[in-house]
C-alpha cells in the first residue's frame, strides 16, 4: 500500500536528508536512514497498539508530497552502522526493541533470565515479528518483571526504574494515554523550544564556537542565558540550526 503525504508550503524548501539527519535519532531502533534512497524505514503501530507495520518514507525529486510505503511482509530492517559516540545509546534502543520483539512473539509470557529453549519456534505472522520499542502494556504483560530484571536484560541501567514506574503508573489509572494525546495536540508548540540540552555536547559547542573556554556543567545556564536568551522564545531553535552549520562547515552538507 502507497500513501502520499502533503508538504503543504514547505514544498519548495523541504529536504528530506536534512530533515532527518538533523538528529541522532535517525541511527536509532527502529529507525533506519537509507542513503542510497534518501528513505527512511521504521515500524509503526497499528491502532490496536499490539501489531506494527514496517513502512519507508521518501520524498520522490520535484514533488510536493512524500511516499509512505507500507510493507507488512518484510522482516525487520538491519541497523545502520553506529558512530562510537552513540553506541550506547543505540544498543539500548536496540536491545528494547528486541525485547517487544519477543514479549510480542512470547504472547507476553517471555520471561526474564529465561533459559533459551532449544525447542523451534512457531514462524509467526511477519507483522508480528517487526522489532519496535515496547508499550507499558506489553512491559507490565511482561511477567515477573523488575527493574533489575530490565537492566540487565537490556542493559539500560539507571533508566529501567523509571521506564517501569511509568509503565505502572499506565497500568494503575494513575496516567492515561488519552489524556496525554490531548495534551500533546493542544500544547503550546513553542513551549519547548526555549530548552536547551545541558549536556557535553552543548559545552563542546559554547567552546569551541562561542569562545567559553571555563563553560562547565556549573555555568552553563548562565552561558546558555548570556548567548541565546536574545531568541526568546525559540533558543534551542537557534542552538540547533547554530550546531547544524557548524556540522555542515566541518563535515559537509
Amino acid at each position: 500500500m502507497e500513501i502520499k503525504l502533503a508538504l503543504g508550503e514547505c514544498s519548495g524548501s523541504f529536504d528530506m536528508e536534512k530533515a532527518v539527519c538533523n538528529h541522532g535519532l535517525f541511527m536509532m531502533s527502529p529507525n533506519v536512514w537509507i542513503p542510497s534512497t534518501k528513505s527512511l524505514r521504521r515500524p509503526l503501530r497499528l491502532a490496536d497498539l499490539n501489531r506494527s507495520v514496517l513502512v519507508t518514507i521518501s520524498h520522490p525529486p520535484n514533488q510536493s508530497f512524500l511516499v509512505i510505503q507500507v510493507d507488512a511482509s518484510l522482516s525487520p530492517p538491519l541497523l545502520m552502522k553506529q558512530l562510537y559516540c552513540w553506541k550506547r545509546t543505540l544498543d539500548m534502543a536496540k536491545a528494547l526493541c528486541n525485547l517487544q520483539r519477543e514479549i510480542a512473539l512470547d504472547n507476553g509470557k517471555a520471561r526474564c533470565k529465561r533459559k533459551r529453549s532449544t525447542k523451534k519456534r512457531r514462524s509467526s505472522k511477519p507483522s508480528e515479528c517487526i522489532a519496535n520499542f515496547p508499550t507499558w502494556k506489553e512491559l507490565v504483560r511482561w511477567a515477573r518483571v523488575d527493574a533489575q530484571c530490565l537492566e540487565e536484560r537490556c542493559n539500560i541501567g539507571y533508566r529501567a526504574a523509571p521506564i517501569l514506574r511509568l509503565a505502572l503508573m499506565f497500568a494503575n489509572g494513575k496516567l492515561d494515554e488519552d489524556e496525554i494525546t490531548k495534551l500533546e495536540q493542544s500544547s503550546d508548540p513553542t513551549a519547548f523550544q526555549s530548552l536547551i540540552p545541558s549536556d557535553t555536547e552543548t559545552i563542546r559547542h559554547l567552546k569551541q564556537v562561542h569562545g567559553k573556554g571555563n563553560c562547565s556543567n556549573n555555568t552553563i545556564a548562565r552561558d546558555v542565558e548570556e548567548i541565546y536568551g536574545q531568541y526568546d522564545p525559540f533558543q534551542c531553535l537557534a542552538y540547533w540550526m547554530e550546531l547544524v552549520e557548524e556540522y555542515e562547515s566541518n563535515l559537509g552538507n
